[in-house]
Formats: structure tokens, sequence, C-alpha cells
């Protein structure tokens, strides 16, 4: 699974306190509901760096896609579909899709923080800290870092923290980087991208050809038996949410 789950930008004053930043997160991204871009992921370790390209579509409330694609014919070969807090993985090498209920794991929303408006569930998971964006300042104006709070919870954290870089503005992501532990990173660079466009039903899903096996939760298996299986349930962007007075 992608451990996960990111225009130019001119350069900004840090804002005086990581709350005071939030609360302008969410007011320049209240307007967003859908959002695509190309990205180009790199995944480091000390042996190899392995370099990928996609595009991501975020649609409110709370649907991501990954598709990484073919270089040469551009079309899908490994889909990461993120709906709330389940998980779909599409392999089409392998004809495969696994399926995992996350739960509430802390870590869905270090990943839709870089998309989403209302950042409130972060503080209670995350130490929070803003960053100079430094060598990427020309394509972003800010910088916030989320670093895992230790729990007793013994559930695995999918990565050690996350470094997300945001455009001025409307705080769009032009890069996220992750670091999952002393030996592994994964950075994916956004650009080309499209505000509330024109997004299809059929885009927010994924298409999933006849033979499948689809596996869920590790537990329940079967085949896709129709000739295109599209899963999950479509979703529509929903419409801005106003403000509280």
């Amino acid at each position: 699974m992608l451990s996960i789950a990111l225009l130019i930008a001119g350069c900004a004053a840090l804002p005086e306190s990581v709350d005071a930043f939030l609360d302008e997160l969410a007011q320049q991204r209240q307007d967003v509901v859908s959002l695509e871009a190309r990205f180009i992921m790199e995944n480091r370790t000390p042996d190899e760096s392995l370099q990928s390209v996609g595009r991501l579509l975020f649609v409110r409330p709370r649907r991501i896609v990954f598709r990484i694609l073919d270089p040469d014919t551009m079309d899908p070969v490994h889909e990461i579909l993120i709906d709330h807090s389940r998980v779909y993985e599409h392999d089409r090498e392998l004809e495969q899709v696994q399926i995992y209920d996350r739960g509430k794991d802390p870590d869905m929303e270090a990943l839709f923080a870089a998309f989403e408006s209302d950042p409130a569930e972060l503080r209670q998971a995350y130490q929070l800290d803003l960053f100079d964006p430094g060598d990427e300042s020309d394509r972003a104006a800010y910088g916030l870092m989320l670093t895992p709070i230790e729990t007793d919870d013994a559930a695995p954290r999918l990565f050690e923290r996350v470094r997300i870089f945001l455009r001025d503005g409307d705080y769009i992501p032009t890069r996220i980087h992750i670091f999952n532990d002393a030996e592994s990173q994964v950075i994916l660079n956004f650009d080309d991208f499209e505000v509330n466009g024109d997004v299809k039903p059929e885009d927010t899903q994924l298409a999933v050809p006849r033979d499948t096996k689809v596996i869920e939760n590790e537990e329940s298996f079967r085949k896709v038996t129709a000739r295109v299986e599209r899963m999950p349930e479509a979703i529509t962007p929903a419409a801005p949410v106003e403000p509280a007075p």
C-alpha cells in the first residue's frame, strides 16, 4: 500500500502560530471541492531511488484517488483510492484489488490534511510545526510538518513524519515528503493543477475488469464477474461549506 495518503507561489512570511495558520488554511480552502493534479513520485531507500508518474484526484468529502500511469501508454497500472478510512488498492498486473478498513487510524488524517479545509483532527494526533519551504519556495509559500504523537495504542504508525509544502492563496499542496523511517522516504511533487473542474462520477471510482481478485481485510475473497465493476459507489463533489459567522 502506498505510504502514504503534494503553481508557483511567492515567498510569504510564516504565520505567528500554528493555530493562526490552520485557521487561515481552513478559510482559504473552503471553496475547493475537487482538485486534479499530475504527480511525480519518488521512492527512496539506501539501495535505490524509483520514480513513477501519475494523476491525483481529490473530491470532497474525503475521497482521494492516486493513479500511477504507464509512462509510455499513460494507462493506469496501479491505483489507490482512499474513501474516508477505507482503502482500495488495485494492482492491474497482479489482477488484484485489496480493500483495507483503517478505522480511526490517525495516519489517514495526515493524508487528508494536505487537501481538506477542516484540520481540526490534526491537533489531537500530531505535533504540528511550521517551516520555511526553502529550496521549494518558488512553488510553495508555507510548510507544515506533522509528527505523530506517541500513544499507548500498539498499532504501528505508517510514518515518522510528513512535510507538506503549500502554495500561497488557496494552500494547495505542491509537495508531500513522507519519512517512513530512517532509511525510507516517499516524495510526491504536484503540478498541472485543476481546481473545481468537471469531475465525472466514474472518475471517483476504480474500473476493475472481469476475473480480478477482490480481497477484503485479508478475510473475504471473490472474483469480479462483470465485464467491468466500478467500486466503490461514485460520489459528486460536495458544495462548499459556508464558514460559521
